[in-house]
């Protein structure tokens, strides 16, 4: 050994990366021979320096101390301390290998046998009771199916609509609020309150898993009849399937019977309320033309009973035609004076009474012909009086047009209405079973199986990951 502090020894060691067995038995050799090592490395480098190589065969010449301590030396129990062990022969040595391998072989006997209690307890002896179960203590289950479509009586009036009308789209929202409905919790409590659905379960004869409580909550029942009441929807066919199950045959078919009514009502409350309030909308728009006829109808009598005039275009034509006779009187008087001015000496007086005439006729020509445009006194002229009489008499046979459009649309919309209402037809009728549906003996075995399997194999996975990870 060359002249280095006990650190540098230590460093040394580390650096021939022995094994863990090495050091320990480096330690229990160390802990032979009275050194006092405080670790595996220590033990080693006071082994070497008291001149004892641990890792080397033994020697036949070597003492007691300067052996180490090899897999044939066995420690001898002897008074107050425990003394080096002495060699034993192959024989013992092959004895004492097949005892080993007898040990490990139990263990590992002991090891599968565990494994093997522990798949039954909590795989195979669970799967075994459920079954058990099912095949002699599960009340038998009837189930009811059924099948059933909503449909439209509508004529389409788009190409959009004709390519739509006979698919399962047309009704595909009325489909899927018939099947919510029907799933909703009002219907089972309408349900119970008609027919008793709960007391189907609360009967003593139902087995203890599946029967409930008669002190149970809506919200349990309604579990229980979401679990019994199954419905299905196939959008591609637009069938909406029904099973009801329960522990009598009957109860099932009557069950589906009433449940296809409650679909019933529901459809005829869809329709009802779109159609009154389409057939609604057009009568408001009837009432509505009506009121405005009525007032453009007040408008022009208001009219015709202010003026005193009957028809604008009547006046007029009587004014022109008076207007037509004067103006006729007026070339005769003219003509007339026209000849007594012709002669030489004409008749003064005659000449006056002539010319008064034409005056006359001159003013009352002007006078009517002011009635006509702008009026020689205060009252209106006719043509604006006959200006308002014809916006009034349109205003009257628009409104008019109206009414007969609202007529004509009210009844468009009560032919739309029929035309459109939704029906439910049944596309395969319930029966009355005639053998148990529920519990499938073999299937829910099966499934208990690998429901225990799987739980089994998560907890013992992640024990041994816990364990591993604990021990590393």
């Amino acid at each position: 050994m060359t002249d280095r502090s006990p650190k540098e020894d230590i460093e040394a060691i580390k650096r021939e990366n022995l094994t863990g067995r090495q050091l320990r038995l480096a330690r229990r050799l160390a802990q032979k021979n009275g050194l006092d090592a405080r670790s595996d490395l220590d033990a080693v480098r006071l082994l070497r320096q008291a001149g004892i190589e641990p890792f080397s065969a033994p020697q036949p010449g070597d003492s007691a101390l300067n052996q180490p301590a090899a897999l044939n030396t066995l420690p001898v129990k002897g008074k107050g301390k425990d003394l080096p062990g002495t060699r034993i022969s192959a024989q013992e040595q092959e004895l004492n290998i097949r005892l080993i391998q007898e040990k490990l072989v139990r263990r590992r006997q002991r090891r599968i046998f565990a494994s093997l209690a522990k798949l039954f307890v909590f795989i195979a002896l669970p799967t075994i009771i459920a079954g058990y179960y099912y095949a002699n203590l599960a009340t038998p289950i009837f189930a009811s199916h059924s099948k059933f479509v909503v449909q439209k009586n509508s004529a389409p009036t788009s190409s959009a609509g004709g390519l739509l009308a006979g698919s399962s789209f047309a009704t595909a929202t009325e489909s899927i609020s018939v099947q919510e409905y029907l799933q909703s919790r009002p219907v089972m409590i309408k349900l119970d309150e008609e027919y008793g659905f709960r007391k189907l379960f609360e009967n003593p004869d139902v087995d203890a898993v599946q029967r409930l409580d008669t002190d149970a909550s809506n919200e349990t029942s309604y579990k229980l009849y979401q679990k019994r009441v199954k419905l299905s929807y196939d959008p591609t066919e637009g069938v909406i399937g029904l099973e009801v199950s329960t522990p009598d045959p009957q109860a099932s078919f009557d069950i589906s019977n009433l449940l296809h009514s409650y679909a019933e009502e529901h459809i005829t409350q869809m329709t009802s309320r779109s159609r009154n309030d389409q057939i609604r909308g057009a009568e408001e728009a009837v009432i509505k033309a009506e009121e405005n006829f009525r007032g453009a109808q007040e408008r022009v009598i208001e009219l015709q009973s202010e003026q005193g005039i009957i028809s604008g275009e009547t006046e007029i034509s009587m004014l022109m035609g008076q207007i037509g006779t004067m103006e006729e009187e007026l070339r005769i008087l003219e003509l007339d004076l026209d000849e007594l001015l012709s002669n030489a000496n004409p008749n003064q007086a005659r000449v006056d009474a002539k010319q008064r005439q034409i005056d006359r006729l001159n003013a009352r020509i002007s006078g009517l012909r002011g009635q006509m445009t702008d009026g020689t006194d205060q009252a209106a002229s006719l043509s604006r009086i006959q200006s308002q009489l014809q916006s009034a008499q349109v205003e009257l046979a628009m409104r008019q047009e109206l009414i007969q459009a609202s007529v004509q649309g009210l009844e468009v919309a009560r032919l739309e209405a029929e035309s459109q209402a939704i029906y439910l037809n049944r596309a395969v009728e319930p029966q009355i079973a005639d053998d148990n549906t529920y519990p499938k003996v073999f299937e829910n075995t099966l499934l208990s199986f690998l429901v225990f399997a799987g739980i089994y194999l998560l907890i013992t996975l992640t024990y041994s990951i816990l364990r591993e990870q604990m021990t590393t």
